[in-house]
């Protein structure tokens, strides 16, 4: 079935999201590029112009002389690329809970750890696996960091399988350790 021009750029429009150069975006967005590349029909001139609209902030300065969808998804797969496993892993290791709450504590963990997540996807390594290793990686960070040794034992002999449990045995841990809920295990100052 051939489409119009204006057929086309509807239809690739709605498929292409914007692109902010962010590496835990570039998988949609090489999705996306792979599903109007099979539909672009003769198109292509009109698809790379559309493409370069929705590449925002320093990714718009990657692209420049490809000349094909398939250019651009090479540039972008061997450009744009996110923190190492090894970098996200040290902040990871060196977050503390200083002043906050076991609830923010544990958003900025959560946070981190999809990081790391990608940083393993990124790397060749399957979700599920990529998911474990990050997921272990939060507990000992959690328990490198707690203050409280009744909670530490109890992270340290956890078996997790994924955040959601890590997070509600911490932070429930927490509580019924000091008796009060999202308590503050260490103050500085």
């Amino acid at each position: 079935m051939t489409q119009t021009v204006v057929e086309f750029i509807n239809t690739a429009t709605k498929l292409i999201p914007d692109f902010d150069g962010k590496s835990e975006n570039l998988r949609s967005f090489l999705d996306a590029l792979t599903l109007v590349d099979a539909i672009k029909g003769e198109h292509e001139a009109i698809a790379i112009s559309l493409i370069k609209t929705k590449l925002k902030g320093n990714s718009r300065n990657l692209i420049d002389n490809e000349n094909t969808i398939a250019e651009i998804s090479t540039k972008l797969r061997t450009t744009v690329k996110g923190e190492s496993v090894e970098v996200v892993t040290a902040k990871l290791m060196n977050i503390r809970q200083s002043s906050k709450t076991a609830t923010n504590y544990c958003n900025e963990i959560e946070t981190l750890t999809k990081s790391l997540e990608n940083a393993y996807i990124n790397d060749g390594i399957n979700l599920n696996l990529a998911s474990k290793y990050a997921t272990q990686a939060a507990v000992r960070a959690i328990t490198k960091n707690c203050t409280l040794e009744k909670v530490k034992l109890i992270m340290e002999a956890g078996q997790f399988t994924d955040m959601n449990e890590v997070i509600s045995k911490f932070v429930g841990s927490c509580t019924e350790a000091t008796g009060q809920q999202n308590t503050m295990l260490y103050q500085t100052g």
